[in-house]
């Protein structure tokens, strides 16, 4: 008799229905694991104990393998593991509750009260994203 084996990941069912079965490739037991693509599995990335990280922090950012922090006083700070530094400053934008990031084409975007600003390397400063202030 032929067997088959289904190695599609369907993710984790925490509640499966008592009168019907789970889907087959379906897990009752997930931990560290991505299942950003559908029916692989990798194992999730894992994160360093920081302990010299600053603690007035309002918001952490993930931009080419390293990790930003925005501070409670506007300051946008990169951590290389021994000391922080200085990105540059960005304000939250009016009627918002925090400043956004966006990723693309290895540059990253925030929000701000001035605009759009910019920042294309981790030795860099920001700098205007020549996109004005929205209404």
């Amino acid at each position: 008799m032929a067997q088959t084996l289904t190695l599609a990941a369907k993710g984790l069912w925490t509640s499966p229905n008592d009168m019907s079965q789970v889907p087959a490739g379906s897990m009752s037991i997930a931990r560290n694991i991505d299942l950003s693509r559908t029916g692989l599995i990798r194992p999730a990335r894992g994160y360093s104990l920081l302990t010299d990280f600053p603690d007035k922090t309002s918001k952490l950012f993930f931009y080419n393998d390293a990790l930003l922090a925005m501070l409670l006083d506007d300051t946008l700070q990169y951590f290389d593991g021994s000391t922080a530094h200085n990105l540059g400053s960005i304000s939250v934008p009016s009627g918002a509750s925090s400043v956004r990031m966006l990723q693309f084409q290895r540059n990253a975007y925030f929000t701000s009260s001035e605009g759009i600003k910019k920042l294309d390397s981790l030795s860099g400063t920001l700098y205007n994203a020549g996109v004005p202030k929205g209404l």
